[in-house]
């Protein structure tokens, strides 16, 4: 199938930390490759005209470990970078998905500040504190 013919791309955000340990970079720089990879892979979709993205960045999981206050930082300092061209631009819409609970009230505020464009070129969907189990037990629950 041709990359063409595909109108949704989801992969999970992982390695930056092995990444990092490879490179003889610290964490922060690690994370910070994979904000650059995940700029990379956007503009690689508005190129092929995909219009769906999903990232599984922050698993429930991988919420508890204490490396997560480096992506929580690195929210509060670069989201306005990471989104002010794609925004200008009115080409991304973005959708962050999961569950709510333990995030600081600040990310959620960050969250909630994400503009809902009209026909964007892409729908970037963020998967945020997710969890497997989570959702297999929703799904027993409810059909």
């Amino acid at each position: 199938m041709s990359l063409n013919k595909v109108n949704h791309i989801a992969l999970i955000m992982d390695g930056n930390q092995r990444w990092a340990l490879i490179n003889k970079k610290n964490k922060l720089e690690g994370y910070l490759a994979g904000l650059n990879n995940l700029k990379f892979i956007i503009d690689k979709c508005i190129e092929k005209k995909i219009k769906y993205l999903t990232v599984y960045a922050l698993s429930s999981e991988n919420i508890k470990r204490t490396s997560s206050k480096i992506i929580f930082n690195l929210i509060r300092n670069k989201h306005k970078e990471f989104l002010k061209e794609l925004l200008k631009n009115n080409i991304i819409n973005i959708n962050i998905i999961g569950e709510k609970t333990n995030i600081s009230k600040d990310i959620l505020n960050i969250f909630k500040s994400l503009i809902k464009k009209k026909n964007p070129t892409i729908n970037l969907n963020i998967v945020f504190n997710y969890g497997s189990l989570d959702e297999i037990v929703y799904i027993v629950n409810n059909f």
